[in-house]
């Protein structure tokens, strides 16, 4: 979904809490796990020991949604992509409060039926501590959610019509062109929802009103340190460029 590049085979899924790195190596349908303590290595020198060790991969890091920022636009389609780039820029010139050097950003173009305009989403990212420093073309910065979403969707081909995920303290929702977080304390709020799948014995079961809630339980031979940062990081494998 965010900050495209060219596809290749091998791709490298890196996820993160506040304690542990989740690696997945994907190549040829395989997947090679491994977990890094944060006490040992930083992001940045553990960006540098996967390059070193995987010269042709592509590396997926998944971002905690919060540090992106979305804006929903609308522009003539009869707009060049020179035109449409230096809108955006201006964009982002106005309303985040730091210079365009300072700033990942991309965005995604939805043709609206019957419509002279498309639809445009806009995503920027600030650069800080919390993200890597030193990325380079062979990067690719991805929204937590969608791949947390693709991750259990491949690992149990789950059914997307009307349905919630259980996300840390949030229900997200994704829907044609967009994706709705809620908290849980706002579930109420939720009425459109026929199930919610979530992580046995690992995270809260909310009761939504006329929801079906399923537990999905994962078994895996491999040192289980983290459900969701096993998940996020599979996920990230899967990034296709479209969400």
């Amino acid at each position: 979904m965010l900050f495209r590049r060219k596809l290749v085979d091998k791709k490298i899924g890196i996820s993160q809490n506040e304690k542990y790195f989740c690696i997945i190596i994907k190549q040829n349908q395989k997947l090679k796990l491994k977990w890094y303590k944060k006490s040992e290595f930083s992001l940045n020198n553990l960006l540098s020991k996967i390059a070193e060790k995987n010269v042709n991969a592509y590396k997926i890091f998944a971002i905690n949604d919060h540090f992106i920022w979305r804006k929903y636009c609308f522009f003539p389609k009869d707009y060049t992509k020179e035109v449409l780039h230096r809108q955006i820029l201006e964009i982002l010139k106005q309303e985040l409060p730091t210079s365009i050097e300072n700033i990942y950003f991309d965005y995604q173009i939805f043709s609206q039926p019957k419509s002279e305009v498309n639809k445009i989403i806009l995503y920027a990212l600030i650069k800080n501590n919390q993200i890597a420093l030193n990325i380079d073309n062979s990067t690719i910065l991805d929204s937590e959610a969608y791949c947390y979403k693709r991750g259990l969707d491949y690992l149990f081909q789950l059914d997307e019509q009307e349905t919630g995920y259980l996300f840390k303290d949030y229900i997200l929702q994704f829907k044609a062109q967009e994706y709705c977080q809620t908290h849980i304390e706002h579930q109420a709020k939720i009425t459109d929802c026929k199930r919610l799948y979530f992580l046995k014995n690992l995270q809260k079961d909310p009761k939504l009103n006329a929801c079906e809630n399923i537990g999905l339980s994962i078994t895996q031979d491999q040192e289980m340190i983290d459900e969701t940062l096993y998940i996020t990081a599979l996920g990230a494998t899967l990034w296709n460029g479209q969400g």
